[in-house]
């Protein structure tokens, strides 16, 4: 799970409670969450967050996405691609269902763009 947002974003901060529960929940059964700022700020250091936040000040990753409004989830499997994508906020409850098909490899016939992540690119807090 990729979560785009900016710390100025108020809607963001709804959508990073519930990545949170998504990393404490799905902790050890294969879900990898980090989110990706688009610039850092004094208020993610320390940041209370369970999963990895990464700075993307050169906006390269979402350069790899096209044109990403905030917040934006995406869930990206091993080889990639991703599997499904969406922007604004949501339910924990309404996710749910999408991450345990994306979980179970029910979600084959979404997007279908493959996305690198290199991680050793981005700025890790």
């Amino acid at each position: 799970m990729l979560l785009f947002f900016k710390i100025d974003c108020p809607h963001c901060h709804r959508q990073l409670a519930s990545t949170e529960r998504f990393a404490q929940q799905y902790d050890g059964q294969g879900l990898q969450v980090i989110a990706l700022s688009r610039a850092d700020h004094e208020d993610l250091r320390p940041h209370p967050y369970s999963f990895k936040v990464l700075i993307d000040q050169s906006q390269a990753m979402v350069g790899r996405f096209g044109r990403v409004m905030v917040p934006t989830v995406a869930l990206v499997d091993e080889a990639g691609v991703i599997r499904y994508i969406r922007s604004g906020v949501q339910s924990f409850e309404k996710d749910q269902n999408i991450v345990e098909a994306f979980m179970r490899g029910e979600l084959n016939d979404q997007a279908h763009r493959t996305v690198r992540l290199d991680h050793d690119r981005y700025k890790g807090l």
